[in-house]
């Protein structure tokens, strides 16, 4: 399973073509890309960490990019694959949000912390993502947020 993360990041972090050198696009590069984002995040030691990283790198350069550019951190990462990101992003931040156990009175303070760190991470990332959908004005990404139910 180690061996999963990196080889999704490298697979997020390079372009995808077809035989002809065109970018992949279509309804079954968004299914593969999908697939490969999820383990990504899931398959890492910190998904919260994850999440951040491409909500906060990813998606900020591919708004600098042109119309069809694409991030450079994240080159699978492009105006027309954006949904799909967003759509894993928002799911996986829901399914992170829901493994951190609450508080209890006999835990030690250090932990109560940890868990009020993770809400804070969580709580920033939701915050990206929300305000992301007025930057892109996609109805898709508000289905998300509306199926997804935060």
């Amino acid at each position: 399973m180690k061996k999963l993360v990196p080889l999704a990041e490298d697979f997020l972090k390079r372009e995808w073509t077809d035989s002809e050198g065109q970018r992949e696009k279509g309804a079954k590069f968004n299914e593969q890309l999908q697939f490969v984002i999820k383990i990504y995040i899931t398959q890492s030691e910190d998904p919260l960490s994850t999440i951040e990283t491409i909500a906060t790198k990813g998606i900020p350069e591919l708004l600098e990019a042109d119309k069809n550019g694409y991030s450079a951190s994240f080159p699978t990462l492009t105006r027309s694959s954006y949904p799909v990101y967003y759509r894993v992003l928002f799911t996986e931040l829901l399914d992170a949000v829901k493994t951190i156990p609450p508080v209890r009175q006999t835990d030690l303070v250090d932990s109560w912390m940890d868990r009020l760190l993770c809400w804070n991470v969580s709580v920033r990332i939701l915050h990206i993502l929300v305000n992301l959908i007025k930057t892109f004005d996609s109805r898709g990404c508000l289905g998300t947020c509306i199926k997804v139910g935060f």
